[in-house]
């Protein structure tokens, strides 16, 4: 007696299962459905995102769905060279990021026409910085850059003084010594 009470719960689950795909495949085939393109595909809150549908063939005007996102309705019209029908939304500065379905509902023909947004996280503000500009000359060959090179100079200039004046002194006394 006790195994019709363990399948009960299977047994209704299975049922709703069963009631959800016999619904769902009722709604999927009371129209067609096609491809909407958006532009950008990835939007920021606040950013403006164009809808664009070759499905409604023949079709003068569409309405595009976009309360997934927290628009609304929008109207989609002919594109300048009439390939197919245009629209626009602006997505809600308070849109959290995630995935959105974006549906366009063809004026003729129960034809509807889908495409996912994707919001993205909005970029963070930029904070003042200061910079500060290079100062002093390059510095080449060996060792570090942007050091003070004065006492260097002052050294490698006392040092080859001393060695031209110990040069001169040399000279002088060997063409002194040559004389006697």
């Amino acid at each position: 007696m006790r195994a019709p009470r363990a399948l009960a719960p299977a047994t209704l689950t299975t049922a709703a299962t069963a009631a959800a795909l016999v619904l769902s495949a009722g709604i999927a085939s009371a129209g067609d459905f096609g491809e909407a393109e958006l532009f950008p595909n990835q939007a920021r809150p606040g950013d403006s995102v164009a809808v664009t549908t070759d499905y409604c063939q023949d079709d003068t005007s569409a309405t595009g769905d976009a309360t997934s996102v927290g628009v609304g309705t929008f109207t989609l019209s002919p594109t300048t060279d009439s390939s197919g029908l245009i629209g626009q939304f602006t997505v809600p500065a308070n849109t959290a990021v995630g995935n959105y379905g974006i549906a366009v509902s063809c004026a003729t023909g129960n034809r509807i026409a889908t495409a996912t947004l994707r919001v993205v996280q909005t970029s963070s503000t930029a904070t003042a910085t200061t910079t500060t500009s290079p100062s002093g000359s390059v510095s080449g060959g060996v060792g570090g850059s942007g050091q003070d090179r004065t006492a260097l100079i002052a050294g490698t200039s006392a040092a080859l003084v001393a060695a031209a004046a110990g040069a001169v002194w040399l000279i002088r006394r060997r063409s002194a010594g040559s004389e006697d």
